[in-house]
């Protein structure tokens, strides 16, 4: 009878004192917590992707601009050298 008294007189204590039988468990508050967290940084990630994909295309955009002007200057030297040509053809030799 002493020792349930003793065991009875032990949990009591230990409850009192703050003793949480659930010390290792994590309570739905901090999952919920722990969740949203990992959710913001997963979000966080997709929008470091998204503005990295926008970087991407617009450094696109520039070289396609640049090799359109590129394209453009190519024909002209192209009529230039044609019609060079053209003269040449049409002015005759002494």
């Amino acid at each position: 009878m002493k020792s349930i008294k003793y065991i009875v007189i032990i949990a009591l204590l230990a409850c009192g004192s703050g003793f949480d039988a659930n010390a290792g468990l994590l309570s739905p508050k901090d999952v919920k917590a722990a969740k949203e967290k990992r959710e913001a940084e997963e979000l966080q990630r997709e929008l470091d992707l998204v503005k990295h994909n926008k970087d991407a295309v617009a450094e696109l955009q520039a070289i396609k601009n640049l090799l359109s002007k590129i394209v453009s200057q190519n024909d002209e030297l192209i009529k230039k050298i044609d019609a060079i040509e053209a003269d040449k053809s049409a002015t005759p030799l002494e």
